[in-house]
């Protein structure tokens, strides 16, 4: 979907006084492979026909989602070694396990080498909206 932010307001318009809307369309990492490590390494370590293309910027998200209503819940994921894992281990992650244990790495990756290196960092932001219940109260 062509200009992200532009649908946010769009579809948050539309929601029912307190109605909720869950999304992981948001976009947080700043920090884009180098264009010298582009090419392969790009394929790596950032998801293939991803509907993040766009790359919608988390914090104009959250300040159009805030205006509207309540942030509930926001979660941070999807850093490249949840795509690496995913590459290497494709279908074979096929148990509640092995599912599990790819969350957990992710979000190690995220707490750890993400807050040295922003490359390592949350790469999407799952989260949770609910309109305001009466247009006159703020």
């Amino acid at each position: 979907m062509p200009k992200k932010e532009m649908h946010l307001s769009l579809i948050t318009d539309k929601l029912c006084r307190g109605g909720i809307l869950l999304s992981e369309e948001a976009y947080s990492r700043k920090v884009q492979v180098p264009l010298i490590f582009s090419g392969k390494v790009n394929d790596f370590i950032e998801p293939r026909k991803s509907a993040h293309e766009e790359r919608i910027n988390w914090e104009k998200a959250r300040s159009i989602l805030k205006s509207r209503g309540t942030l509930i819940s926001e979660d941070h994921e999807y850093s490249p070694t949840r795509t690496l894992f995913i590459r290497l281990f494709g279908n074979s992650l096929d148990t509640k396990l092995s599912i599990n244990l790819c969350i957990l790495l992710d979000k190690l990756t995220i707490n750890t080498i993400g807050k040295i290196c922003a490359l390592f960092g949350a790469g999407s932001v799952l989260f949770v909206f609910q309109k305001k219940r009466n247009k006159y109260i703020s």
